[in-house]
């Protein structure tokens, strides 16, 4: 959530939503069927694992392309740059 709030709000409103929701469809939606395929055709319970350690060195890689915004200041849509305000 932190990535969302540090980047331009015309991001945050549609593109990295999409983003999430378009990989959580693909990803997600079709883990049950690719762990079933991968039992099936290899006769081992535990090879839906190899699918889980692909998508986490997938995930891994793009998390690392993520630009660091470790000395940027985030500015929130009140306008304040200071911490986040307690909910």
């Amino acid at each position: 959530m932190m990535i969302w709030a540090s980047l331009r709000p015309a991001y945050s409103k549609v593109a990295l939503p999409s983003a999430c929701n378009v990989s959580l469809a693909l990803f997600g939606g079709t883990a049950p069927l690719v762990a079933t395929w991968l039992i099936h055709r290899s006769g081992d319970l535990m090879a839906p694992t190899v699918y889980l350690v692909a998508i986490a060195v997938v995930s891994g890689l793009a998390a690392l392309t993520i630009p660091s915004s470790a000395k940027a200041t985030a500015v929130y849509p009140d306008g304040d740059s200071g911490s986040p305000r307690d909910l």
